[in-house]
């Protein structure tokens, strides 16, 4: 259990040491203007703090978004042209500095304004540096500003609704709603006084440039939206509260960060203060078009993104309702008899007291009626690697109900006999405050409600579904104490810095077509802050039938299969449902293969969290992040790189009407890619327009990479999935024509495993290598390839197999294997034409009717498998018209009966003459066809 004194290390200069982060910056970077007033910190080339101060007193400690300041000293040159001004130069950056020779009598210019926002002052109270109104009652904006030139020491004026505020020391903006600003801002930086040129793109950056082709980061949340939120900071249409947040790295090579008005970790308290000092504090980033490096950069200053347990990596089941423990039971139970992955069981707001109590949305005690044993419970979900976490409200602690009650008030002083609830308007100074005042401002306080109230409950971390966002990092540093796996905390985004305090939660946005389309390219712009977002996965309020939409819930699904999180969370309506067997086949059985797929990502995606936590290289990133010169890069929001070696492009918009195929258009980046689809290469560095089955997922494997997957899901396997690191994996290697390659995986207990391979005239050498002794379990599979030859191995046996629906060569080695050397010839070579030409391939879906409305299948062959069943439903007599359909689709049965490299390409051939006949059939008038099917099935043949 974390004590009182663990929790203070939450804010520790020892923690940042231990962490190998300083805040106080190396003197040796340091570079002073010669009147004392403005002092520049080069963190790194292409990386500048940028402070100002009229009382020459500089912030050192740490604050709320940057913990580290102590970072290798780069190159670079101070140069002194005159007795005032400066230049700072590095490889990337030329810092120019005038100071106005007397800048707080200096005019305003009264155009130079900022619509729908507020000042922040050194203290974030402006009140203590306003004047009375001048003049009284203004009528016009202009004789706002012209009053404020009037006064020797006004620096920023204030107009709204025929009203006029004059400040003195305001230092920053913040988004409002309803006022004009306008001013010299802290008598600081202004556009005269300080520029920066980025060399890599030539342009020149000052004070007043607005923030134009940032790739923009996040916002607080998404809750309440239906579609899509304008993620631009500068637009005027955010408040405070909601915590927007640009990227370090713009198309135009720079990004500002004002850090002005942020909390700072008091030394002698380490706990949350505000500013002492009146200083302006700006970072700017100028890495050009490097965004990597930005990344970099940003993580050397604001801190790593922390490894969070790979449990949460798996599928997690939560919905707003008052489930008892044997409700979650049975749908655990659910989901292992279908062979579904589960990891984690949210209860909501229904495990404490809940309509039971004064209190609805919060308390800190179990529901009696609901889990009258939770310690039964909680060791069920432990004796079956499942877990929980608890839907955590900011409420009083409650006299009476809480039986952490008399504990708690004793531990602040009060009587533990006490009838009134803690903090509340009936307790005295300092508890008549609330429960986020008082962890902002009172530290025994918040030791208290951590160590008692909360781990009372019994949970080592929690869902933090109130605001402040910045609870999240008390939550996530007091979770690290009492965990072996590090800190984990769940929440909205708190502002710059949230990328410390990992999980984040996005919120209740309306299940709406609209809104799964948005929540993709949300998640590809967070990445460029570093954070890691769970979304309610299929949506979660309600706003018309797109509720209920199966077609809906499954794209949902999909994308889900390759989000940070795949985690549900409907509210309270029974028509909403998701659980996918709770669905008709074949939705059911589409949805369960989409859960089993992102089950068996997780190897390879907690592997690429280990780099994103050194790098700040999100596994799941925007496509510029690899290719910023080029604009097709920045053309689709909602596409993205995976785990660096898969490219997906999530479908988002329903089936059309007429082809009963989805459309989807994106920029494939450049290279040799394999559709994953048709299993054949595809040439990067161009624009696509397909269309896609309800099955099928778009998404491509750059050629020759080794992609790791985990077992197949199983009953026996199904619950703890992911908590379960594999004793083995599956190798899939994307040939396509390549010459070699290779993939890897991390983890503690197996260390590094590095698999790659060459081609030979007949097949391929694979070297598998494991950094630790520990053998593992290997499976390689082989799409788009003949059979298997021959298989040699010195440390193992092993067993072939070949799937002819999928053209997929699979070896299993009957032991583990520590590193070995593995030489596979194949019946004929993976770069025959026929293998990397025809559109053949197909494994998995369920065949139903087109005419009945659903649709399925991956690659031509099993598409034609389907209009073969449509053609024997509606004709009844099919005759001729059909026959060519017969040959296509028993191309299976014949390899399968006489599996060998001829039999093969004979059919692959066969097939590859026998569509366009097929096709040319089916659309003739003696068909026996009505028009609109003939349209769904010439779509569905033009793969």
């Amino acid at each position: 259990v974390a004590t009182a004194k663990q929790l203070a290390v939450l804010c520790s200069i020892v923690v940042l040491a231990s962490a190998g982060f300083n805040p106080v910056a190396n003197p040796k970077a340091i570079v002073f203007s010669q009147d004392g007033k403005a002092r520049f910190t080069v963190l790194t080339s292409a990386l500048i703090r940028m402070e100002y101060s009229t009382t020459k007193q500089f912030e050192d400690r740490e604050s709320y978004s940057f913990v580290n300041r102590y970072t290798p000293v780069p190159e670079f040159q101070v140069s002194y042209p005159t007795d005032i001004s400066l230049t700072i130069e590095t490889a990337d950056l030329l810092l120019s500095y005038t100071p106005t020779s007397d800048p707080t009598n200096s005019s305003n210019t009264c155009d130079a304004v900022h619509p729908n926002n507020d000042a922040v002052c050194s203290n974030s109270d402006c009140s203590a540096y306003r004047t009375q109104t001048q003049p009284p009652k203004p009528i016009t904006q202009a004789g706002c500003c012209e009053a404020c030139n009037r006064m020797s020491d006004c620096n920023v004026w204030i107009y709204g609704d025929g009203d006029c505020w004059t400040l003195t020391q305001a230092v920053g903006l913040a988004h409002s709603s309803d006022r004009t600003v306008g001013g010299r801002l802290g008598a600081g930086f202004t556009n005269e006084s300080l520029r920066v040129v980025i060399k890599s793109t030539k342009v020149t950056w000052t004070p007043g440039t607005p923030p134009i082709d940032n790739l923009f980061g996040t916002v607080r949340s998404l809750d309440g939206v239906t579609g899509s939120v304008d993620l631009n900071c500068s637009s005027g249409q955010f408040t405070t509260s909601m915590t927007c947040t640009l990227a370090p790295f713009s198309r135009s090579g720079w990004a500002l960060y004002d850090d002005t008005s942020s909390w700072v970790i008091d030394n002698q308290s380490a706990w949350l203060a505000n500013r002492s000092t009146a200083a302006q504090d700006l970072y700017l980033f100028g890495h050009g078009l490097d965004f990597k490096r930005a990344l970099a950069d940003f993580v050397t200053v604001a801190g790593h993104v922390p490894s969070i347990p790979r449990f949460t990596l798996g599928v997690w089941w939560s919905r707003y309702w008052p489930y008892t423990a044997e409700d979650l039971e049975d749908i655990a139970i659910g989901y292992q008899q279908h062979g579904i992955p589960l990891d984690i069981l949210v209860s909501d707001m229904a495990w404490h007291y809940h309509n039971e109590t004064k209190i609805d949305w919060g308390g800190y005690q179990w529901s009696p009626s609901l889990f009258p044993e939770p310690s039964t419970f909680k060791d069920w979900l432990a004796d079956n690697n499942l877990h929980t976490v608890l839907n955590l409200h900011l409420n009083a602690v409650q006299a009476g109900v809480a039986p952490s009650y008399p504990a708690f008030a004793s531990a602040l002083g009060l009587n533990p006999n006490g009838t009134v609830d803690i903090p509340s308007p009936n307790c005295s100074y300092p508890y008549d405050q609330s429960v986020a005042n008082l962890l902002r401002n009172d530290k025994k306080f918040a030791e208290a409600y951590m160590d008692i109230a909360l781990d009372d409950v019994g949970m080592t971390w929690w869902w933090l579904d109130d605001d402040p966002h910045w609870v999240a990092r008390i939550l996530h540093e007091h979770s690290k104490a009492q965990r072996s796996d590090g800190g984990l905390a769940f929440a909205r985004w708190g502002g710059l810095g949230s990328h410390r305090y990992p999980i984040g939660f996005s919120g209740d946005v309306y299940i709406h077509w609209d809104s799964l389309a948005f929540q993709t390219a949300f998640t590809v712009k967070a990445a460029n802050v570093l954070f890691w977002w769970s979304h309610d996965i299929g949506g979660h309020r309600t706003l018309d039938d797109q509720a209920y939409d199966g077609e809906l819930y499954l794209r949902w699904l999909q994308w889900g299969a390759y989000a940070p999180i795949l985690r549900t969370h409907p509210q309270p309506d029974p028509r909403v449902e998701r659980r996918p067997y709770g669905w008709p086949l074949p939705l059911g059985e589409y949805m369960m293969q989409a859960m089993r797929l992102r089950g068996r990502h997780v190897p390879q995606l907690h592997s690429a969290l280990e780099s994103f936590t050194a790098t700040g290289l999100s596994p799941l990133r925007g496509v510029y992040m690899e290719h910023p010169e080029l604009n097709g890069a920045y053309a689709y929001n909602d596409t993205f790189f995976y785990c660096d070696h898969l490219f997906v492009a999530p479908i988002t918009s329903p089936l059309r009407n007429d082809t009963k195929l989805a459309n989807k258009t994106f920029w494939i980046p450049p290279g040799v890619w394999i559709d994953t689809i048709s299993q054949l290469p595809v040439a990067g560095d161009t624009g696509l327009t397909k269309f896609y089955s309800l099955w099928e997922i778009p998404v491509y494997a750059r050629a020759g990479y080794v992609q790791a997957l985990g077992p197949e899901v199983t009953q026996d396997n199904a619950w703890g999935y992911a908590h379960t690191n594999p004793s083995s994996l599956t190798w899939r290697f994307w040939t396509g024509g390549a010459k070699n390659g290779s993939g890897s995986v991390v983890d503690a207990e197996y260390g590094r495993t590095n698999v790659t391979w060459t081609l030979s005239t007949d097949g391929a050498t694979v070297s598998v290598q494991f950094t630790s002794q520990q053998a593992r379990g290997v499976v390689f599979e082989f799409p788009q390839s003949y059979p298997i030859a021959s298989v040699d191995c010195a440390d193992s046996t092993s067993t072939i197999s070949y799937d002819a629906s999928s053209l997929t060569s699979t070896i299993s080695f009957a032991t583990s294997l520590k590193s070995s050397s593995i030489t596979i010839k194949f019946q004929a070579p993976l770069t025959d034409e026929l293998l990397l030409s025809v559109p053949f391939a197909g494994k998995y879906g369920v065949i139903l009717l087109l005419s009945r409305g659903s649709t399925v299948g991956l690659g031509i062959r099993k598409r034609a498998h389907v209009i073969k069943q449509t053609v024997d439903f509606e004709l009844h007599n099919p005759s001729q018209v059909a026959t060519r359909l017969y040959v296509l689709v028993n191309a299976v049965a014949r390899i399968n009966a006489n599996p060998t490299a001829e039999t093969v390409q004979a059919e692959l051939k066969s097939f590859q003459d026998n569509v366009g006949n097929a096709l040319y059939l089916l659309d003739q008038a003696n068909s026996g066809l009505d028009q609109s099917l003939k349209v769904q099935l010439k779509a569905w043949l033009a793969l």
